[in-house]
């Protein structure tokens, strides 16, 4: 009886963690296709949000990780100059943040010309 009743949890916890997965992965291509769509190839993220959606977009954006957004300080040890260079040399750039980074930081980023947001995501559009 106690291995059933641990089953239907560990079976209800994983359809939950799927569920929340699968949002998440949405949410994430969504705000791809939005910079897509845009035409805004160049931007920051944190590293985990960096990384990750280079890859969504199938290395159709360029992210360079930075360690905090209110100094805009660059992880520049984990990424090529180069990617710098490029994001450095765009007009036009967006800041991808999640609900928490929005919160401590958004209104410490200045440039900005359009607010996006989805699910936990928040991307801001900039100029230089």
């Amino acid at each position: 009886m106690v291995l059933v009743s641990m089953s239907i949890i560990f079976n209800s916890l994983v359809a939950t963690l799927e569920e929340r997965d699968k949002t998440s992965y949405n949410n994430h291509k969504q705000a791809v296709e939005y910079l897509l769509n845009r035409g805004i190839e160049n931007g920051y993220a944190s590293f985990w949000n960096a990384n990750v959606n280079v890859f969504y977009s199938d290395g159709e954006l360029l992210i360079s990780p930075v360690n905090n957004f209110e100094t805009m300080e660059l992880q520049k040890h984990i990424s090529s100059s180069r990617q710098y260079e490029l994001n450095q040399s765009a007009s036009q750039y967006f800041i991808w943040l999640t609900k928490e980074e929005e919160e401590k930081y958004g209104e410490k980023i200045s440039n900005i010309v359009d607010k996006w947001f989805v699910g936990n995501i928040t991307i801001y559009i900039c100029i230089r």
